[in-house]
């Protein structure tokens, strides 16, 4: 869809996935292809830049970690 976002940290403004994606080198070609892993309409975590900050478990909680293969 475009102008999607994550916020990684408390307290911190969310950040534009585009952005994300090109700070971490992530070539231009693959992008497109990156796997998103969204619940609803929302955007809560890409691999290889984090899970948003609102979906991640609080300290000394239970959680989920996603994981990614490339097979």
């Amino acid at each position: 869809r475009g102008g999607e976002g994550l916020r990684l940290v408390a307290g911190a403004r969310r950040r534009r996935l585009r952005n994300l994606l090109q700070e971490a080198g992530l070539p231009p070609w693959l992008r497109d292809r990156w796997p998103l892993l969204h619940v609803g309409d929302r955007l809560v975590a890409v691999p290889a830049i984090g899970v948003d900050v609102d979906f991640q478990a609080a300290a000394g909680r239970p959680g989920w970690v996603p994981c990614w293969r490339l097979d």
